[in-house]
């Protein structure tokens, strides 16, 4: 009786007389009856104890004492809530729902890092502790529904089994506006924009990557373009394109290619970055005179990825001048996403080292 009176003793400190009194009648049970199926009477009072005790150190952890401790719905594969998970499991669906799904910890952690919030997260009880520590970093006031369940129930709703069992479905990022590619002002220099056509998930994954590090944020997809919203592109970008902002092409207004430097990747033919770069912002400013100020903030610099296959879109084909990086003739042609990161970063390093030699002329 000793043990039972310290336990509630410690329960009365730390729960709700509700509780106590739950826990109370069960350890009473346990305790008075030790020689009936002893090892499982123990069990259940011991699993019991310690849950409350979690509970009670994340409290006493917790910044806000007056919210209150998170609690995971135990569920079955007959849960309304993991059939619904479930039918989400293909893309057609939650392209339907404007939903993705991001599996394994260090990727559910990346895609949080970028602001992004899920609604509900499955998991199975041996990683409980894990998504607890993560949603307390991201989610203070407890939006995220927490689901826990068995390995198989858990495995159904994924898609690959190597990952830790866990995963996160949500709403997609917004989309940018069309306006939100204008720049500020007409003076400023001109922001660097990326038009993607590629249809393999695993280069479009790794081209925004890319162009995120090298903070180009705002992407114009092509009609035969894979979604950047795959669970491919999303794993290969390691949550870059939940920090992303992108428009369908047939959003922009056509002023906005018109009033646009366009650089197309090319395998075979084209000049140098460089040369093709300063080329077209001479072309650009010597037409400076004749250009309305909605025009000047229009102009931007588009750089273009084309279709794995098909090449470069063809409907700006004859607006973009082509770039070429020039290889050994013994390879054929580079990857769409190596020739991006290369342009990319030539393009990053040209306009940053242009920019500060200018602002230190007019200091």
């Amino acid at each position: 009786m000793n043990t039972l009176n310290a336990l509630k003793m410690i329960c009365r400190r730390q729960f709700s007389l509700s509780t106590m009194s739950r826990t109370s009648m069960l350890m009473q049970k346990n305790l008075l009856y030790p020689c009936q199926n002893s090892i499982t009477t123990i069990l259940p009072m011991t699993s019991l104890f310690q849950n409350h005790m979690r509970t009670f150190q994340r409290r006493i952890h917790s910044k806000d004492s007056s919210q209150p401790p998170r609690m995971f719905m135990e569920v079955s594969s007959k849960n309304k809530s993991v059939r619904l998970l479930n039918k989400l499991k293909t893309e057609r669906q939650r392209r339907k729902a404007e939903v993705i799904r991001i599996e394994g910890l260090q990727m559910i952690s990346a895609a949080m890092e970028n602001k992004w919030l899920p609604d509900f997260i499955l998991t199975t009880n041996s990683n409980k502790d894990a998504v607890l520590q993560l949603v307390e970093r991201f989610d203070p006031k407890q939006k995220i529904r927490l689901l826990s369940s068995t390995e198989d129930v858990v495995a159904m709703s994924m898609k690959n089994s190597r990952l830790q069992s866990m995963v996160a479905f949500g709403p997609q990022p917004n989309t940018s506006s069309p306006g939100s590619f204008l720049r500020k002002g007409a003076d400023s220099t001109p922001p660097i924009h990326i038009v993607l056509a590629c249809q393999d998930p695993t280069n479009m994954g790794s081209i925004v990557r890319t162009a995120v590090a090298h903070g180009m944020r705002k992407f114009i997809v092509w009609r035969d373009a894979c979604s950047p919203y795959n669970d491919t592109t999303i794993r290969t970008s390691a949550g870059a394109v939940l920090s992303a902002n992108f428009v369908a092409h047939d959003r922009v207004p056509d002023d906005v290619f018109h009033c646009a430097t366009l650089l197309g990747a090319c395998s075979h033919e084209g000049e140098s970055l460089t040369d093709a770069f300063i080329a077209a912002e001479e072309l650009w400013d010597s037409g400076k005179h004749l250009r309305t100020e909605e025009e000047e903030r229009q102009h931007c610099i588009l750089l273009v990825f084309g279709h794995e296959t098909k090449g470069l879109p063809r409907d700006i084909n004859g607006l973009m001048r082509k770039v070429h990086i020039p290889i050994d003739s013994a390879v054929e042609s580079l990857g769409v996403a190596a020739a991006a990161a290369i342009l990319i970063n030539h393009l990053f390093t040209t306009t940053t080292s242009s920019t500060s030699s200018t602002s230190k002329q007019l200091q």
